[in-house]
């Protein structure tokens, strides 16, 4: 039983926070596109929005732990993803 006074922990996480787990999250924005799918890897941040900034929230859907230690995942490890790009601005350039 929870108690009166204590808060449960949001299922959400926001731009900036230390990703929790390495997995499939989906990512929520701020009014100018629909909600998508980005596979974050734990103990980075989670990156901000190109377009509506740190108006973004992620919702773990799928912890994928082999992302962390499976060798043929060794190249993903290195990328860095610090900012979602927005899909019309990527495909105008």
């Amino acid at each position: 039983m929870v108690k009166a006074h204590s808060k449960l922990p949001s299922p959400y996480f926001r731009a900036g926070e230390e990703i929790p787990a390495s997995g499939l999250y989906r990512v929520f924005h701020a009014d100018h596109r629909t909600s998508h799918k980005a596979v974050l890897l734990a103990r980075e941040a989670f990156p901000r929005c190109a377009e509506c900034q740190d108006d973004v929230h992620y919702e773990l859907m799928e912890a994928a732990p082999d992302l962390d230690t499976d060798p043929n995942f060794a190249s993903f490890r290195n990328l860095r993803l610090y900012e979602l790009p927005h899909p019309k601005k990527e495909s105008a350039q």
